[in-house]
C-alpha cells in the first residue's frame, strides 16, 4: 500500500514565513496582511520526482486575534497530497507592549490519491490502489505555541495530531511530529537604517526517518 509524505521540503521558508510551521504565529501584527507561497521541484529530468507548492495568508484581525489560511500540494511518484488548514491564534499581551504569549490552532482536510491514469498495465487492478483512494479526505487538526518579544521568539508546534491519534493512517511515514525552534534578534546600527541578524535553531521529530 502506498505512504503518502506529510514532511514540509520548505525548510528555508520557517525563516521567511514562521506561521508555515507554527499556528500560533498568524496575525501577530495588527490589521497586517502576509502573503507567501514556494514552489520546490525535484530532478525535473526524472519521472515521479517530488513536486511542491504551499500558499499561506495570515491577518491580524485586533492586538490578540490573528487568522490564517495555509495551503499545501505534494506530488511525490503516483501519490498527490493536497492540504487546507484554516487557522485561528490568540496573543496574550505580557508585561510590555511586544512581549506576547501565543496559542494557535488549525482545522483543516487532508487528501492523498493515487493517479490510476500513469499507471501502465495490470497493476491498475491492483486492489491495494482501490483502497488508498476509497480512504477519502480526512480531518486534520495542528497547535502550536509561542512566546514573543522584541528580541527572542520561542516556540513548540505540533502538526497532525488528528493523524497521530488515528491508527488507519499508520502508513504515513515523514510526518513531522514535533517542532520546536528558537530565534534572536541582534539589531545594529540603530533607528531607520537599522540591520538585523535573526539565529534560528529548530529541532523536529518525524515519523519513521530521522528526527
Amino acid at each position: 500500500e502506498g505512504n503518502a509524505q506529510l514532511l514540509y521540503p520548505f525548510g528555508a521558508s520557517y525563516f521567511q514565513d514562521k506561521y508555515l510551521s507554527n499556528p500560533a504565529l498568524a496575525g501577530l501584527s495588527d490589521h497586517v496582511l502576509e502573503l507567501n507561497g514556494g514552489y520546490r521541484k525535484e530532478s525535473s529530468a526524472v519521472p515521479g520526482s517530488p513536486d511542491n507548492q504551499f500558499l499561506t495568508g495570515d491577518y491580524g484581525l485586533t492586538d490578540r486575534v490573528g487568522l490564517g489560511l495555509n495551503l499545501y500540494n505534494d506530488q511525490a511518484g503516483l501519490i498527490r497530497t493536497t492540504r487546507i488548514m484554516g487557522t485561528y491564534a490568540y496573543h496574550v499581551p505580557l508585561g510590555s507592549e511586544s512581549q506576547h504569549l501565543s496559542f494557535g490552532i488549525s482545522l483543516g482536510i487532508q487528501h492523498s490519491q493515487i493517479n490510476s491514469s500513469d499507471i501502465s498495465g495490470a497493476d491498475r487492478d491492483d486492489p491495494s490502489l482501490a483502497k488508498f483512494n476509497a480512504r477519502g479526505s480526512r480531518f486534520d487538526v495542528d497547535f502550536g505555541t509561542a512566546y514573543t518579544d522584541d528580541k527572542l521568539t520561542l516556540e513548540a508546534a505540533f502538526p497532525g495530531i488528528a493523524t497521530y491519534f488515528r491508527h488507519s493512517d499508520d502508513d504515513i511515514v515523514d510526518r513531522t511530529e514535533t517542532f520546536i525552534a528558537a530565534a534572536y534578534l541582534f539589531r545594529f546600527n540603530p533607528g531607520k537604517n537599522a540591520i538585523g541578524l535573526e539565529p534560528r535553531i529548530a529541532y523536529r521529530t518525524v515519523k519513521g526517518f530521522d528526527n
